[in-house]
């Protein structure tokens, strides 16, 4: 690592000293490893560490700074889990997020968050790099397509964040309007974002709206939420039109249920995409669609079914699995199993364990997951 880049990180650190401010600080170290054998990645293993710190400061009773930075180093041997960290599409400037490599060892960085937050009446504002999600679905979120989590994500708890300007108006306890711009890489109009959205209460049912326009793309979507006999529903969908004039549907419909006098919670999910494709065969057409590449599709095909339970075998111990299926429309008849162990030791630290196991044709989609174990063990301070 070069002195000037060793400098560039001590002048980032004194200027967000929490000792020189009085910065609530907070964050976490995580230590990962994982393992895989599939036909896509027939030696994949590695070791992880990561560590992030969030910086908190109240200016005043109505204005507020919040940051996050965190580095990680691997060592690895074919698929890596530190690929592409600090990077995304919508920030107009970054830190380099490569700060060294040698053989098989990568170490990374990530100025995550990096935000003024002001409060002024039913105003809220927030400037800066910051997190922004839509959508509700589990298996995906057709909304959702700034920054959004992979499908078989394993450690969701923090999504990428993206340089904005976000103004939110709270009309009522239950009713809300917020809009906001997301810039693009180097501040390009073209590749930036803008939306508009309102959020509302009708009949005990949370309703959304969204309106999105990004890299020239438009987008309106729905989000409904809602409960019947003590059934958790939702339903999301979107309409994308892309400029190159292709247009598609995606949707997601979904129910929960958390059973009586147990633990037991269990939850099934529907998704049809158009965005998708029928026969496997088709696949390799999704390497030049604008729907994969800058649209936030990931799923290759057009139907799924997700099944998944989540049950707490001691006070400290959670059990969950899912089976993500490819619908009857599809000719594709893989199959993903996911099952996950948490287990929380004392108040700051939890040990996760996941596996992961495709089903089906090599060629097919979760058939070439192949075998995947994941272990990880978080310090929260």
């Amino acid at each position: 690592m070069s002195r000037v880049r060793i400098k560039e990180l001590m002048v980032l650190f004194v200027v967000l000293s929490p000792k020189s401010y009085g910065f609530e600080v907070r964050g976490h170290l995580k230590t990962v490893g994982f393992l895989q054998k599939s036909p896509a990645f027939p030696k994949s293993q590695g070791v992880l560490l990561r560590a992030r710190v969030h910086l908190d400061h109240a200016l005043s009773d109505d204005i507020a700074l919040a940051g996050a930075y965190e580095v990680a180093g691997e060592q690895s041997a074919g698929r890596s889990l530190a690929e592409g960290a600090g990077e995304s599409r919508y920030r107009v400037q970054d830190l380099k997020p490569l700060l060294g490599s040698q053989r098989e060892r990568t170490f990374m960085q990530n100025l995550d968050r990096l935000y003024f937050s002001v409060r002024y009446g039913a105003f809220d504002v927030k400037l800066g790099r910051q997190p922004i999600g839509f959508g509700s679905g589990r298996l995906t979120q057709p909304s959702d397509v700034l920054a959004p989590f992979s499908f078989a994500a394993l450690d969701t708890e923090h999504r990428a964040g993206v340089d904005a300007l976000l103004v939110r108006y709270t009309v009522s306890d239950f009713s809300e309007v917020d809009g906001g711009y997301v810039a693009g890489e180097g501040g390009d109009i073209k590749k930036s974002a803008v939306y508009l959205k309102g959020r509302t209460l009708l009949w005990g049912t949370d309703v959304t709206l969204l309106w999105l326009q990004f890299y020239e793309h438009q987008l309106l979507s729905y989000d409904i939420q809602g409960a019947l006999g003590g059934i958790g529903l939702w339903c999301e969908g979107a309409k994308v039109w892309l400029d190159d004039g292709m247009a598609y549907n995606r949707w997601v419909l979904g129910a929960d249920y958390q059973f009586p006098d147990t633990d037991f919670y269990g939850f099934l999910e529907i998704h049809e995409s158009e965005a998708g494709y029928h026969d496997p065969k088709d696949y390799g057409l999704s390497q030049s669609s604008l729907a994969f590449s800058e649209g936030g599709v990931e799923l290759l095909g057009r139907q799924y079914w997700l099944l998944g339970f989540r049950y707490p075998l001691h006070p400290l111990v959670g059990f969950q699995a899912s089976l993500t299926s490819h619908g009857g429309a599809d000719q594709d008849r893989s199959q993903l199993f996911h099952s996950e162990l948490q287990v929380d030791v004392g108040e700051d630290a939890r040990l996760v364990a996941a596996y992961l196991q495709g089903v089906g044709k090599e060629e097919h989609e979760f058939g070439a997951w192949g075998r995947f174990l994941y272990a990880s063990l978080r310090y929260y301070f």
